[in-house]
């Protein structure tokens, strides 16, 4: 699926929104290798999730709220 926003700078946060509400398995696994190596976009998926915690029924944003919090503390561990 060809989500808006997302260009070779890399995944602004309205691309990061599109592929966590309208994406399917072959976007969120592009997004996660992404987010391997890159902690800035960490940062940006867990600003995004966050902001869509509060709905009851939105369990795609809570799957990346904690999926970004673990790559965050991940890095950090490996810092220390």
């Amino acid at each position: 699926m060809r989500h808006r926003h997302i260009n070779d700078a890399g995944y602004s946060l309205a691309a990061i929104d599109s592929v966590i509400e309208h994406g399917q398995r072959k976007d969120w696994a592009l997004m996660q290798i992404a987010m391997r190596d890159n902690f800035d976009l960490c940062r940006k998926v867990l600003h995004v999730a966050n902001h869509n915690l509060e709905h009851p029924y939105t369990i795609r944003y809570h799957y990346w709220y904690h999926y970004a919090r673990k790559q965050l503390q991940a890095d950090k561990n490996e810092r220390q």
